[in-house]
């Protein structure tokens, strides 16, 4: 059996909206990057419940490209505009990411 991809499994844990489920996808050692500011796992995990919790679990994101060392994702959101994630990948998760738009 062939395993889902990280694009496929963020995918589910996003549609569930599990913290659980999220905080799995992710390297204990994540960080991301905005413009102007950065987040650790926690402080990452916490924006993505909140995101969450105003906005519908978003479907509206596609996968640009996805290998073994990283992950390119774009998300539309409702007001038309777009977000892009780059991530590295270690260990199968979510490592680095630097999202193209200020956090909102």
């Amino acid at each position: 059996m062939m395993r889902q991809s990280l694009f496929e499994r963020a995918m589910a844990a996003g549609a569930s909206n599990d913290p659980q489920a999220m905080r799995d996808l992710h390297h204990p050692d994540f960080f991301a990057v905005w413009e102007t500011s950065f987040a650790n796992l926690d402080e990452h995990l916490e924006w993505l419940l909140l995101e969450n919790e105003k906005n519908p679990p978003t479907t509206n994101v596609e996968c640009l490209h996805e290998d073994e060392m990283s992950i390119i994702m774009k998300n539309i959101r409702e007001d038309g505009s777009e977000v892009y994630v780059m991530s590295l990948k270690k260990d199968d998760l979510f490592y680095r990411a630097i999202f193209s738009s200020e956090r909102p």
